[in-house]
Order: C-alpha cells, then sequence, then structure tokens
C-alpha cells in the first residue's frame, strides 16, 4: 500500500505534485461566514482549486466573490444545498478532481485538515473521508460513525454497522 511505503512528509509531496484536489464550498446569504471558510482553505495544502457556488444570494456575496481572486465562482439561483453540491462536483468532476472537498460556508477547517485526512486516502478501504467536527472546542457528532455503502438493502440505522463493517 503507498501510504506504508511513503513517509508522511513524501506522501504529502507526492499527493501535491499529483493529486488534484478541489475544494467546493456552497453559500447562501453567509457572507462574512464565506470569508472565514474561504480563508481556512487558503491556508489548506494541497488545495488545487477553490469552487464556491454562489446559491443565489441576495446580501453583498456576489459582490465580494467578483472581487476576489484564486477563486472559481458559480453563481446559480437558489436550488438548495443538494443543488450546490450537485453543481460544485460536477464542475470538479469535469476539471479532473482526483479528489472534492465539501463543505457548506460555515465550515472552517484547520490549516491542517486535508493534510491530516490525506493520510488516509491511499487505503483500498477508503472511498468517503470526513474531518471530525468541533462545535463551540467540543467533539460534535452524530449518532452514527460510518456507513455499509455494500448492500444497499440494509438499513443502516445508528450503531447497526458495527456489526456489518
Amino acid at each position: 500500500m503507498l501510504t506504508e511505503v511513503l513517509s508522511r512528509e513524501r506522501l504529502i509531496i507526492f499527493i501535491k505534485i499529483v493529486m488534484n484536489i478541489i475544494a467546493v464550498v456552497v453559500t447562501y446569504n453567509r457572507i462574512e461566514l464565506l470569508k472565514r471558510t474561504v480563508r481556512c482553505l487558503q491556508q489548506n495544502k494541497p488545495v488545487s482549486s477553490i469552487v464556491v457556488v454562489n446559491n443565489g444570494s441576495t446580501d453583498a456575496t456576489a459582490e465580494w466573490l467578483k472581487t476576489q481572486s484564486g477563486l472559481t465562482v458559480i453563481n446559480q439561483a437558489n436550488v438548495g444545498g443538494s443543488g450546490g453540491f450537485y453543481t460544485g462536483m460536477q464542475y470538479a468532476y469535469q476539471a479532473g478532481a482526483d479528489w472534492i472537498w465539501c463543505m457548506d460556508d460555515d465550515v472552517f477547517p484547520r490549516a491542517d485538515c486535508l493534510e491530516r485526512l490525506l493520510q488516509h486516502a491511499g487505503r483500498e478501504d477508503i472511498g468517503i473521508l470526513a474531518p471530525r467536527r468541533l462545535q463551540e472546542g467540543k467533539l460534535f457528532t452524530h449518532e452514527f460513525q460510518g456507513y455499509n455503502l455494500t448492500n444497499l438493502l440494509l438499513p443502516c440505522t445508528p450503531g447497526s454497522w458495527r456489526n456489518r463493517l
């Protein structure tokens, strides 16, 4: 496995050189939160590009986005969060993304967040990566910690995944 052969530092260098990682942020009328999210993403390496899907904001979001260099901005009517992520993921896929990092405009990843996630990217049993979420300095999580995607006919209720993984 690639992660076993390469040291952590060499793996990060390899990922920076080879992988196209596109961050997708969906926003609607939360310009101050969006500004903070973009600042946080700009500190994360190796993000290749940041795509902001503006879901029809009526505040100053569109005007602020026009002044930002280094962002890809997609303006569209408000089709909800899932519609925004669909647009952003479709763009990232067509742009050749190896990994797509999706988040709302109220997510503020630490500067080492992507680097730490990518330490697990070479594992064959990993298809989706997500960081732990902190709220007011405490771990915020749902009752479930994973999904079994091998048999979509089996229900995956909180706690039931433990017996299936």
